[in-house]
């Protein structure tokens, strides 16, 4: 099994950066081809189905949070205000939810820390059914096939992959950024409406303004 190989490889190659916080077995886009041929790349969020970190970085986890907006917003991350409110309320209310991680993904923001996600998916989570903690419905919408990884290629570029950040914020999280959504705002309140409304686009675009508004909050 390449997991193991790879958490133990990682461990060791980092073991001084204290950038680097956590390793992640689990890739949700299933094989990243744009960080290929390296074997894996850098998010802001953790994935915790089958994962490794050092003692040094766990020491700063602490169960309950002590939430301080400002810390969070000096992580790129949180350039976009989605982002932002999505986790807001994770991290105001995690009391709420059966869970361990949500601490550990604020302490990494909170640190501006990395995740390294392999470029391939290496765990297969089989914690589905109606005798599972958090997958009772039988949701499989997140089960990934897992591959091995044959040979590990450091990845020494150590910058965020926002192209795997804004999928998992997308399919993970359903937090959605919509550049079209600008553009059409743009549109309603640039352009006079006894304009819109003369050539019979004005309630096009604003339905389509509102939908993809609903969609987003």
């Amino acid at each position: 099994d390449s997991f193991f190989k790879y958490c133990e490889d990682l461990l060791h190659y980092y073991r001084d950066d204290k950038r680097i916080m956590h390793i992640s077995g689990f890739n949700i886009m299933s094989k990243n081809t744009k960080v290929l041929p390296f074997s894996y790349s850098f998010s802001a969020i953790q994935a915790c189905w089958g994962w490794a970190s050092w003692k040094d970085r766990w020491q700063r986890y602490s169960y309950s949070i002590d939430f301080n907006q400002k810390l969070l917003l000096e992580n790129p991350y949180f350039r976009n205000k989605k982002r932002l409110n999505y986790w807001k309320y994770i991290f105001t209310n995690v009391t709420s939810f059966n869970t361990w991680d949500y601490q550990w993904t604020y302490t990494i923001l909170i640190n501006k820390g990395f995740c390294i996600i392999p470029s391939l998916n290496l765990i297969t989570n089989i914690g589905f059914g109606s005798d599972s903690t958090h997958f009772q419905n039988c949701d499989t919408s997140l089960y990934r096939e897992s591959y091995e990884i044959e040979k590990l290629i450091y990845n020494d570029s150590l910058k965020y992959d926002w192209n795997l950040i804004s999928y998992t914020d997308k399919v993970v999280f359903n937090i959605h950024r919509t550049k079209f959504t600008d553009i059409i705002k743009l549109i309603i309140f640039s352009f006079p409406k006894f304009i819109l409304k003369k050539i019979g686009l004005f309630n096009y675009v604003k339905s389509k303004y509102n939908s993809i508004k609903k969609i987003n909050k």
